[in-house]
């Protein structure tokens, strides 16, 4: 099934006159703080019957909850009128909350077993506990929020840095919804302008012409590239930049993993072959969250474990999205360097030419653009951050005021719109009857919709409502 669509001339974000409501009329409870062991947690509650409930089993009742305030109170179990706890309580009457719906926050003493004993006791006032992501799935159909927003609150979550923390502020507020707002108003413009002269067909008359709204399509072109061109570094600060520290063993891929993460994470010895797996932390480098691999020297090796390692360690560089090569230049190139450059360089890559507090044994011309760097006394190591940071094109996007795009399901819906776009461009400039030009037209406007979930299907709701936490 489909969400039903807004009214063709309202292109902005949901309007709560339109959007479907919760799919039933129960409220629901859950904890909102993670982990079972703390000073305090909060349990949420939402839906019709949330005040009644909270006079069930919270005293002194006031004559009326009033709007965000917080009371002081004692909580009783409903049935058998023993004090379970005491604590505090705020009431969001509806539609302004959270959800849309009346909401109440407990705040109560943390623990496992008096979180869990609450809810029992708020679940026996005929309250079922929530579902993943229900509160939010909740603000969406309530109209409180559209889907690009509802998924920016995972994002925030979920947030490795500050500047991943700004992007998903940004979407938060709407940005993004605010821009595919102005995208479908524009295109709503020419749709109107070809179903008119649909219209009057039996006229024979056209009453519009073609240079115009081709010029309309190609700035709905221009701002979707736009976006998606922005959408590789958008990812990288949503996800992390995948790098991989790749070299023979000894070559000081664990010294240069530890100087990156600024702390001792992998073991380092005089001795080859001391990191026999990959292993993995994320660093924070001038914004960008990177997942660093520090992997098993590659080379032949007779020990089955260390085989085991080095094949993980081809697997990871065949997933990377970049690749940090480095190289020993205070001893001669081996055969195994030899091969391991000769597989780096298909890929995006860096040299990096580590020990340069030592005599160079060889002349390293050959890598003009590798970078010397130091892991031993961090030498060079602020300008190989500033070329990771470079090559993968991203730039703190705290300060920007243009779209960022994050999610790969935005990308793939705007590559569609794109195309059809393109489809219709085309029929336009070819002289094409009006109506066909209004399908493709019409399938762009799908696309974008399906974005901020005005045609999203169910499941792809499920879906996306599923990778958040109970709770939120």
């Amino acid at each position: 099934t489909m969400r039903r669509m807004r009214p063709a001339d309202d292109p902005g974000k949901p309007d709560p006159r339109f959007a479907p409501h919760a799919t039933d009329d129960e409220t629901i409870v859950a904890n909102a703080t993670p982990g079972s062991y703390g000073a305090l947690s909060v349990l949420r509650i939402s839906g019709s019957r949330t005040i009644a409930v909270v006079q069930q089993i919270f005293e002194p009742l006031p004559d009326r909850f009033r709007q965000q305030q917080m009371y002081y109170g004692r909580f009783r179990d409903p049935e058998r009128e023993d004090v379970l706890d005491e604590g505090y309580v705020v009431v969001m009457h509806a539609p302004q909350s959270y959800t849309g719906e009346d909401v109440a926050e407990l705040s109560i003493h943390g623990g496992a077993v008096n979180v869990r004993r609450m809810l029992d006791a708020i679940r026996r006032c005929g309250v079922r506990l929530a579902e993943q992501g229900e509160f939010t799935k909740r603000a969406f159909l309530n109209g409180r929020i559209d889907l690009t927003q509802a998924e920016a609150v995972v994002d925030l979550l979920n947030a490795k840095t500050e500047a991943s923390l700004d992007l998903a502020l940004r979407q938060l507020e709407g940005r993004l919804s605010e821009t595919l707002g102005e995208l479908r108003a524009a295109l709503i413009g020419v749709r109107s302008a070809l179903e008119l002269n649909i219209d009057f067909i039996e006229e024979d008359v056209p009453i519009f012409e073609a240079g115009p709204l081709v010029g309309q399509l190609d700035q709905a072109l221009e701002a979707i590239r736009t976006l998606l061109e922005s959408y590789e570094r958008g990812r990288i600060y949503r996800d992390g930049l995948q790098l991989a520290i790749v070299g023979r063993p000894n070559v000081g891929k664990s010294s240069l993993f530890n100087a990156l993460l600024r702390e001792h994470r992998a073991i380092v010895t005089p001795i080859p072959g001391t990191t026999r797996d990959v292993l993995q932390d994320t660093a924070n480098l001038r914004g960008v969250p990177v997942q660093l691999a520090d992997t098993a020297g590659i080379h032949d090796a007779g020990d089955t474990v260390e085989r085991i390692g080095i094949e993980r360690s081809r697997a990871q560089v065949e997933h990377a999205d970049l690749l940090l090569l480095v190289l020993d230049p205070s001893e001669s190139l081996s055969a195994a360097d030899e091969e391991i450059i000769a597989t780096v360089t298909a890929r995006p890559h860096l040299v990096v030419l580590n020990k340069s507090d030592l005599s160079p044994a060889w002349d390293n011309t050959r890598f003009a653009h590798a970078l010397r760097v130091s892991a031993l006394t961090a030498a060079g190591l602020e300008e190989l951050i500033d070329r990771i940071v470079d090559i993968v094109g991203a730039r703190d996007p705290g300060h920007e005021q243009s779209v960022v795009l994050t999610n790969a399901r935005h990308r793939d819906l705007l590559e569609r719109a794109a195309a059809s776009l393109e489809r219709a461009r085309e029929a336009l400039v070819g002289g094409e009857e009006p109506e066909f030009v209004t399908v493709d037209v019409q399938e762009t406007l799908d696309a974008i919709g399906a974005i901020s979930g005005m045609t999203t299907p169910d499941e792809w709701l499920n879906k996306i409502f599923s990778q958040f936490c109970i709770g939120k």
